[in-house]
Parts: C-alpha cells; structure tokens; sequence
C-alpha cells in the first residue's frame, strides 16, 4: 500500500531506504532521552510519548512502538495533516513491506486547553491512550467527555522499518 509522509525536517530523498537508527526512529530518539522543561510544548509531547508507550507495553505489547515507526498517512487521510502543518513542506510517497498500524494522532492531544486553563488528567490520558491503540477516534472519546468539541480524527499510520522513499508527491495530487 502507498502511504504519504509530510517531510517537515527536510531530510527525505526520493529513491531510498530509511531504516530505524539503533531500533529507534528519529521521532523516538527525540522523545526517549532527557527533555528540557523550559519548552513546555515540547515537555507536554515527552509526557504524552511516554504514557502513550507505558500503556502499549501493558495492554497492546504487539502494536509497534511509536518510538520505533515512521508516520504517514493515505491519500484519503491526508488533508487534515496538510491543514495541521499547512502546504510549506514536501510530500513524499513512501512504502512499507509491512501493514501499518492506523491510529487517531488526535487522541494525543491529552493537554486540554479551556478558558480557565490547561487541563490534564493521567488517567483521561491512559483512556485516551487505550482507545489509539485499539484503532478507535477522537470521537469515540467525545461520548459524556469533557473534552472540546471542535475536534475530529487524524489519522496516522505508523509504518515498520525498513521504509523506501519512492517519490515527492506533487501538492496538487491531494486537492
């Protein structure tokens, strides 16, 4: 199957093969060491990375580790990333000789944001958690939630190493 990953580090060639660094992907040796409080953002997506694995382990020890994947998307779930990351960025066509795993990147957003404040609850967290590793959305979360209304699913896949680069994709292709 073909799958689209949204280049934002610039790194990707056409016509190759990415393979994971010492198991890791890149986005997992980002997450996995130390993290520097004084980026809050970034320490809330180390806080996530962390739960969202530590309950992987527990329940779903057979789904691939987001710490060990490389993230794209289809054709038909493309635009929401397009909209989340705007069109400043190349889109390459990518494959995997395995199946992907789709999830909802959606339900990583367990830092909610109200008038009041920002929000955060570990165990709404490891729900959250439970339901991206089952295959189920952000809306399923939405049933008797507290959560914002205005948001919907984007969906990822997270592909398995060894993962070839086949061709940047013209923007136009996902009008």
């Amino acid at each position: 199957m073909l799958y689209y990953h949204i280049d934002r580090r610039g790194s990707l060639q056409p016509n190759t093969t990415l393979n994971a660094e010492s198991g890791m992907s890149e986005h997992g040796i980002q997450y996995w060491g130390d993290v520097h409080v004084e980026d809050f953002k970034v320490f809330k997506s180390y806080v996530i990375e962390h739960l969202f694995e530590e309950v992987r382990l527990a329940e779903f020890p057979m789904k691939p580790s987001r710490f060990a994947s490389f993230f794209a998307c289809t054709k038909d779930t493309i635009r929401p990333w397009i909209d989340f990351f705007g069109t400043t960025f190349p889109i390459y066509e990518v494959c995997s000789p395995v199946p992907a795993l789709k999830a909802d990147s959606a339900l990583l957003n367990a830092f909610w944001y109200y008038p009041d404040g920002c929000w955060f609850d570990p165990g709404q967290a490891r729900k959250q958690a439970r339901l991206y590793w089952s295959g189920k959305n952000i809306l399923d979360l939405l049933e008797g939630q507290p959560v914002p209304k205005n948001i919907s699913p984007r969906w990822e896949y997270l592909l398995a190493f060894p993962v070839q680069v086949l061709r940047r994709a013209d923007p136009s292709e996902f009008q």
